[in-house]
């Protein structure tokens, strides 16, 4: 066994979803939380128990995915750069990193790319040549379809290849904890390596927004917001040509849409500009987080000693046994040799007073030498007993304490299911609540659509009314006047005949 102070520290990064802890897990038999549905799961750093692989002490360090469902990449990458100055400061350095990619994904994505990136940033070229690229995920009946995906990403300058042709290395994961520990090892033997990162922030002295890494998550904000702002443009024109057509519904979505794309962008530039305020907040957060995590982890190691102690101890106490054993044999062998020249003596025809008196001495000897025996004898068995007993106490306090560590897994592990379970329901509750109120809303949409349509019809039915009276009151007139002329007209011509007549 090796030294604690001959340690190991192995960081493992990658997207959210591509197998970082269960990775751990399978290599160090540790027990971290693995994410299951399509949320992610490690909100913070965490570290793997400690264990041994080819005499050096090994622990792996966890750390959020790029892309995560919770939280925005600034915030994952402050949190990573936060826990790597804050060790760095403390003296520990990292032997390597892990990079997981998932093969069974189809395509790298702009957003996986982009990721990439800024780990790449966050490294440095001096780091990569500790740096292995690990695939996973993949299927056994797809064998050939990940050699293709695996030899595209290595020689493609879009993806690995420019790190690859620096000193990194691309190696495939099988899922078993013999791949996991052949390429852990293909690390412990590496010299300790600093992250430009960490070099920037704590020898240089440089503030987040100032290092590599910094500049590429500006660059890469500043793109998406270009994006937004170009959606946006769109958005404004699209809600233009709904006001000409006074598509009243289309202009209703589509203000939503801007009013959201502004939201968006006002966040991006508030994220640029807090970005060293975010920084210095987390890294003063993840102090409390690292004693933890390195008190915890010094009680493993202690575990481990006294583990090696005990079982140092044991062999010492076999070793002692063994020579004890050996001795015994070795002085039995030398009474068998006292017997054996007894009637040798007398066949050489010596005094027999003589022949008695040495006799007489062997006799006396031999029994000496027999109780001398009985009594080590008497006192080995004590002895024994007593580390017999000692032995079976430290079994039971071993295996007691692991009873109890077990039970606190499982009772952790239950009430972690049962916190999915309860956030499962939450969540099919919110969605059959906002199913119900877009249904509410559909139905409000609707009979507003329908009053709408009867107060329209309505209009065009009193129009239509005043339109006819409006008719029928000029036909009346006309009526009128046509017989006020055929009045007149009579009565002219009555006239005339009447002052004819007389």
């Amino acid at each position: 066994m090796s030294s604690p102070g001959n340690e190991v520290r192995i960081a493992v990064m990658g997207v959210t979803g591509s197998g970082k802890t269960t990775f751990i897990n399978c290599a160090s038999e540790s027990d971290l939380l693995v994410g299951k549905g399509l949320e992610s799961c490690t909100v913070d750093v965490q570290m793997s128990k400690p264990f041994y692989l080819d005499q050096r002490m090994v622990t792996l360090i966890d750390t959020p995915g790029f892309d995560d469902t919770n939280r925005k990449e600034r915030d994952i990458l402050t949190h990573i750069s936060a826990y790597l100055a804050n060790t760095y400061e403390q003296g520990i350095k990292l032997t390597g990193i892990i990079y997981m990619h998932r093969i069974s994904d189809t395509r790298m994505t702009g957003t996986s790319r982009r990721n990439f990136r800024l780990f790449r940033e966050l490294c440095g070229k001096d780091a990569f040549k500790n740096i292995l690229i690990v695939t996973n995920m993949g299927k056994d009946d797809e064998l050939e379809v990940c050699n293709e995906r695996e030899r595209e990403l290595a020689t493609d300058d879009k993806y690995y290849k420019p790190m690859l042709d620096e000193g990194a290395r691309m190696v495939r994961h099988d899922g078993t904890p013999d791949s996991a520990k052949a390429i852990i090892s293909q690390l412990i033997n590496k010299g300790e390596v600093t992250l430009v990162g960490q070099r920037e922030i704590v020898d240089e002295h440089k503030e987040f927004s100032g290092t590599a890494v910094g500049k590429e998550l500006t660059r890469v904000l500043k793109e998406q917001a270009e994006e937004y702002d170009t959606e946006l443009r769109e958005l404004r024109a699209s809600l233009e040509d709904s006001a000409r057509d006074k598509d009243e519904q289309q202009r209703r979505v589509g203000q939503d849409d801007l009013e959201k794309k502004r939201g968006e962008i006002e966040g991006i530039k508030s994220r640029i500009e807090n970005m060293e305020q975010t920084f210095k907040t987390e890294k003063t957060r993840l102090l409390a987080i690292i004693a933890a995590m390195e008190a915890e982890k010094l009680m493993h190691v202690e575990h481990i000693r006294v583990l090696e102690e005990q079982q140092k101890a044991r062999l010492e106490q076999r070793k002692e046994e063994r020579l004890l054993f050996q001795q015994q044999i070795f002085s039995a062998m030398q009474e068998s040799s006292w017997m054996v020249e007894t009637p040798l003596i007398l066949q050489r025809g010596e005094p027999t007073t003589a022949v008695h008196e040495r006799r007489l001495k062997f006799g006396e000897e031999l029994r000496r030498e027999r109780k001398r025996r009985q009594v080590e004898e008497t006192l080995w068995w004590g002895q024994t007993l007593l580390q017999v007993r000692r032995w079976a106490a430290e079994m039971f306090i071993q295996v007691y304490g692991e009873l109890v560590c077990t039970m606190l897994a499982i009772r952790k592990a239950r009430m972690a299911k049962r916190l999915r379970k309860v956030t499962e329901a939450l969540e099919r509750l919110q969605a059959e609540v906002d199913r119900q109120k877009e249904e509410i809303e559909q139905l409000v949409k609707r009979r507003d659509q329908t009053e709408e349509e009867e107060l329209r019809r309505e209009r065009e039915r009193r129009i239509g009314l005043e339109q006819a009276r409006k008719s029928g009151a000029l036909e009346d007139s006309a009526r009128i006047r046509t017989g006020i002329w055929i009045f007149h007209t009579l009565t002219a011509m009555m006239t005339v005949v009447l002052i004819i007549w007389s």
